[in-house]
């Protein structure tokens, strides 16, 4: 990190990422910031000094143009903004799941070089340095060395050299490894480092002021930094907010409106023309005071009326109180310490109307309490983690919805990618019935599918978005599997069903249908396939392991009826089993719409459900003709043989 810039955002971050979700303290004066960035800086591990002993490779510079197109069309945008544009027509592309990356080079420290970018590029998990919490610091190369140890990313060295206890080497951070090569993340961090403002820093000599760091730490254990933030040396210090699990069934004497308690109940509102910044900037100020004059008879001394208060200004309470000598540290530490978030007044109403609703399980009669039976209890569980690891950023997960990422890749691919790269993430609604618990499983721990960096057993190799891997545990990958299972209604166990092996007769046949001009091989990949402009459906090497046979069943003979938005088309069409006659889904949709059923014979009247289903060109294929059996079971028979 460039020291300069660590001061400045300490003291006002929004003044640097307008955008950001890190809120802003109230300080005394100029000073105390410079004391909190000198504590930090002074207490982080001095890791730049020996960057070899701590695994950080020199990597110099990359190629900022290929980085710009690994950053934009890999996915790093479904969870990431940045700026584009001027002046007024700037606008923000990409996500706000997570950092605006957009000037990103204002924090980056020249003398200590790109290392550190790219290595939390590479493995945004893999911690510089492991963390014992018996020692309760992160354990040095020094430490490993009097142990006869170097200090290794390795699960083979997963106890401390000093105490023998479990050591922490993840970093518990969201962000997931998208499996670059180092090329390709030196390439990445040029372009991101060389997004910069025009703010000019000063130097900031205070940092390594010694004396400063006590008063630092004091500041920032009251102000609970290490509630979000993992700090050195306050690894075990708690949150330090009130507990708000019940918030809403408090009784109103335990609400402390400070010396505002007789406005409060009077109705005068101390701060009636207060609108929000947020809003402010997006052009639509609201003066949310007024809107709730009309609530309570006008009077706001009840639990919403505190909480509107206290979330537009945190401080409003400590109005009247002697609190404010900064050199008086009784007084200092006396006051509220609830910092200011960037909230609209949309969000603020949103906020109160919550914690109104925070009653505790006492305050909820067991009759209309939420008691979710064993898929609603999967399912619960399964949406904490879809929303802890943003999939919706890239995914569509229920119907209706668009992904962030899916908008974005339409706007930022670069004009001479090939089609197949343009196309966005799969669509992952009635994923549960579609793919066999087991590969999902497998998947989830290793989208690769044990091909690394080179993605080469990929299911869609072709994407220019890829697939990261998250580091689940294994009881989050169990949770997963098991929403998409209860997402689709399917049973607790899946037993998958027994199919007949192909003779050699039925393979020639089958072989026939997938080789032909038009047909599988058209848009689909298999090993050893180059891809084609025409390439943007998955690897059908894999199909027989990852897909379900009653999956398969459905898709193929109709599939823009489960995935509307499918390129898939078309391939098979039902033979009535008593006049012989064909039809194909355009003409089973016109007689459902005049006798209200698919399943009646167009030609003689008798029923369809019993007929086969035949290849759209089956007439032009000898063998394919002579084949009695149903075509679409011949080809999910087939499919098997080609898993590996």
């Amino acid at each position: 990190m460039r020291p300069e810039w660590l001061t400045p955002w300490v003291a006002d971050p929004k003044a640097w990422r307008p955008d950001t979700k890190m809120p802003a303290f109230r300080w005394a004066d100029d000073e105390e910031p410079k004391d909190v960035a000198a504590f930090l800086w002074q207490s982080a591990t001095p890791v730049a000094n020996d960057k070899s002993a701590y695994g950080v490779a020199d990597t110099g510079t990359g190629d900022a143009t290929r980085g710009e197109r690994i950053f934009k069309t890999a996915g790093c945008l479904a969870c990431h903004g940045i700026e584009e544009g001027e002046g007024a027509s700037r606008t923000l592309v990409g996500n706000t799941f997570a950092a605006n990356l957009s000037k990103l080079g204002d924090k980056y420290n020249r003398e200590t070089g790109l290392a550190f970018y790219v290595h939390w590029i590479e493995n945004p998990r893999h911690r510089l340095a492991p963390y014992c919490d018996t020692c309760e610091r992160d354990i040095s190369p020094e430490d490993f060395a009097k142990a006869g140890k170097g200090l290794v990313f390795s699960r083979e060295y997963t106890t401390c050299p000093n105490c023998g206890f479990e050591l922490q080497w993840d970093n518990p951070t969201v962000m997931p490894s998208l499996r670059l090569s180092r090329r390709e993340a030196v390439d990445v961090g040029t372009y991101l480092i060389g997004r910069t403002s025009d703010v000019q820093f000063a130097a900031a000599p205070w940092l390594t002021d010694t004396k400063r760091f006590e008063r630092g730490r004091k500041l920032v254990m009251n102000f609970g930094c290490a509630g979000c933030h993992e700090i050195a040396g306050l690894e075990h210090e708690q949150r330090i907010g009130t507990e708000l699990s019940d918030w809403g069934a408090k009784p109103m004497e335990r609400l402390d409106f400070g010396h505002l308690t007789h406005e409060a109940k009077k109705g005068n509102f101390p701060i009636p023309d207060w609108t929000s910044a947020k809003d402010e900037a997006a052009g639509a100020p609201r003066r949310i005071f007024d809107e709730a004059q009309d609530d309570y008879a006008g009077k706001w001394y009840n639990h919403r009326g505190f909480a509107l208060h206290k979330l537009a200004q945190p401080d409003i309470y400590d109005t009247s109180k002697n609190v404010f000598d900064a050199d008086d540290d009784a007084q200092r530490f006396a006051r509220l310490r609830m910092p200011k978030f960037n909230l609209s007044g949309q969000e603020i109403f949103d906020l109160s109307t919550f914690l109104i609703g925070t009653v505790g399980a006492e305050g909820v009669p067991e009759s209309i309490r939420y008691q979710p039976d064993t898929d609603g209890m999967a399912i619960r569980e399964g949406w904490r983690l879809v929303k802890k690891y943003n999939c919706e950023g890239c995914h569509q997960v229920r119907p209706g919805e668009t992904p962030v990422f899916k908008n974005v890749l339409a706007h930022v691919t670069p004009s001479d990618a090939a089609p197949y790269e343009k196309l966005p993430p799969p669509y992952l609604v009635g994923t549960g019935f579609r793919t066999r618990p087991v590969w999902l499983a497998e998947f989830l721990d290793d989208p690769s599918r044990g091909g690394g960096r080179q993605r080469p057993k990929a299911v869609r190799p072709f994407l220019a978005v890829r697939m990261p891997t998250f580091s689940f545990t294994e009881n989050e990958i169990g949770k997963l599997v098991r929403f998409f299972d209860a997402m689709s209604k399917q049973q607790l166990i899946y037993k998958a069903p027994k199919l007949a092996p192909l003779s050699a007769a039925e393979t020639v046949v089958a072989e026939a249908i997938f080789k032909d001009e038009g047909s599988c091989l058209q848009c689909h990949v298999v090993d050893g396939k180059e891809f084609t402009t025409e390439t943007k459906a998955p690897n059908l090497s894999i199909a027989g392991r990852r897909l379900k046979p009653e999956w398969m069943q459905r898709w193929i003979r109709r599939p823009n009826a489960m995935e509307p938005d499918t390129a898939m088309s078309d391939f098979f069409k039902k033979e009535c089993p008593h006049c012989e006659a064909q039809f194909d889904n355009g003409a089973l949709d016109a007689q459902k719409r005049a006798v209200g059923s698919r399943d009646v014979c167009g030609n003689c009247g008798e029923n369809l459900a019993e007929g086969r289903w035949v290849y759209l060109k089956a007439e032009q294929l000898p063998a394919v003709k002579a084949y009695g059996g149903d075509h679409i079971d011949l080809m999910i028979r087939y499919l098997q043989t080609l898993s590996r």
